[in-house]
């Protein structure tokens, strides 16, 4: 059940990995964040009823129109209060499932893209604060060496004997065993070994940034993948007419 959870991410982590390797990770990222607007207003075009929510804004610009015209007293106000309302929440009541149906898939898209394009590996010979779940069992970052092009990681027992060292191929922040909470989650690196007597290790990578300008927060992945993501599906949105 667990592995099936984790298809979606991991044919994400097939595409980026086998077809889009040759492209730089900025463009990669914005090429996710088209797919992942384009997907989710074409999905909900597809999921809503568009006529009934034509029929159902008009109804409410009708009753809005109505009560804003009106000048009488509140009793009499009162009938076209509730019918504006009543015709505000079937609209609602029309588009909330579509739309909630239609983020899913941008959402474990998103998830993904965190894993995979919001950490960076620290220069070679910067150190990196690990933690571990349970805490009193140790753990040390080890840089690239000769015969070890990528960092490792090496976990100690409380007595100080080591138990194994994770070569980290992808900078990936949080290394986990699977686990029901984790069934969505795909992480590039695996899992840790059912073996290990250690749930979660969390390393203080750098975060990745893709612009060069602005303020902290705008350089990372998050501004670029919502800003191409809705501009994207605003477009959709505008060349099929949906509503």
């Amino acid at each position: 059940m667990e592995d099936s959870l984790q298809l979606p991410t991991q044919a994400f982590a097939w595409i980026d990995q086998q077809l889009l390797a040759w492209l730089p990770p900025a463009l990669r990222l914005v090429l996710w964040s088209a797919c992942a607007g384009a997907l989710a207003m074409l999905l909900y075009g597809m999921l809503s009823p568009q006529s009934r929510i034509v029929e159902a804004k008009r109804e409410l610009a009708w009753a809005r129109a109505d009560l804003d015209g009106f000048d009488g007293e509140l009793a009499e106000a009162l009938p076209r209060m509730r019918r504006m309302l009543g015709a505000a929440f079937r609209q609602l009541g029309l588009v909330l499932t579509p739309a909630l149906a239609a983020l899913a898939p941008m959402a474990l898209l998103a998830g993904w893209i965190a894993e995979t394009y919001g950490y960076a590996f620290p220069e070679a010979h910067d150190a990196v604060p690990v933690r571990t779940r349970p805490e009193r069992l140790p753990a040390q970052w080890i840089p690239p060496a000769p015969g070890h092009d990528a960092p490792r990681v090496a976990v100690a027992d409380p007595r100080g004997q080591w138990h194994a060292e994770i070569e980290l191929q992808t900078p990936v922040p949080v290394i986990r065993k699977r686990s029901l909470d984790a069934a969505l989650i795909s992480s590039p690196l695996g899992f840790l070994p059912a073996e290990l007597p250690i749930e979660r290790i969390e390393l203080d990578l750098p975060q990745r940034q893709y612009l060069d300008w602005g303020p902290g927060w705008m350089r990372g992945w998050e501004f670029v993948f919502f800003t191409a993501l809705t501009l994207v599906a605003l477009a959709i949105k505008r060349a099929f007419r949906i509503v």
